[in-house]
């Protein structure tokens, strides 16, 4: 059953590589993608410096003194994806790139899905889960792939992911309106010209006949 299992999700992951836009939710190796965020707001983080200093390399229930809000660099914007992890599977940033216009971006870290903190101590996570990955690339990027970080392992690319849609297309340029009869009409009148009309002529004196 479970060699089943594993051949009909390889056929779906094959199948909606060689697709067009993907339609989340979707399986891919890991478990399930849920969904896609494109984010432009700062998003949390553990502070590495300060936790490698306190020797704090497990994460706990009290690390709110190490988290920090990050924006993304100049022109970019983060890309979450929310990934359920499968039992018997597991996930690690280390595990995918996200691919966009021919460049690969890293994994920049992995959080639960409950604390939202991205945290660079999270480095496997076993399913069941739910946890983010959380990537960075060009804000005008529109489409991504999310492949395979390493290039020994089969793992089929997931492409058409979209990451924002298209601008809409200008609506075309109105055809001028129809000259109605009657515009047609006053374009053949003749033109007034600068012509003087002649003087009336005067009128000729009544003769009168003596009387007989």
């Amino acid at each position: 059953m479970k060699i089943l299992q594993r051949a009909a999700l390889v056929c779906c992951v094959v199948f909606l590589s060689s697709a067009g836009a993907v339609s989340l939710p979707v399986l891919f190796h890991a478990g399930r993608l849920d969904k896609l965020d494109r984010v432009s707001e700062p998003l949390k983080f553990i502070q590495k410096e300060a936790a490698l200093k306190q020797n704090r390399l497990v994460p706990g229930a009290n690390d709110s003194d190490l988290v920090e809000e990050r924006s993304a660099d100049e022109n970019r914007v983060f890309i979450v994806l929310g990934i359920s992890v499968y039992p018997g599977r597991s996930v690690s940033p280390s595990d995918y790139v996200l691919q966009v216009d021919g460049s690969e971006y890293p994994c920049l870290g992995m959080a639960s899905a409950k604390i939202q903190v991205f945290d660079f101590r999270l480095l496997e996570i076993q399913g069941p889960a739910e946890v983010l990955l959380l990537f960075s690339c060009s804000a005008a990027a529109r489409g991504a792939t999310l492949k395979s970080a390493h290039a020994d392992l089969p793992i089929p690319a997931m492409t058409g992911l979209v990451l924002q849609e298209p601008e809409p297309e200008p609506e075309p340029a109105q055809a001028p309106a129809p000259v109605v009869e009657a515009d047609k009409v006053a374009e053949k009148e003749v033109p007034a010209t600068d012509e003087k009309p002649e003087p009336a002529k005067p009128a000729a004196a009544a003769v009168t006949e003596p009387a007989k």
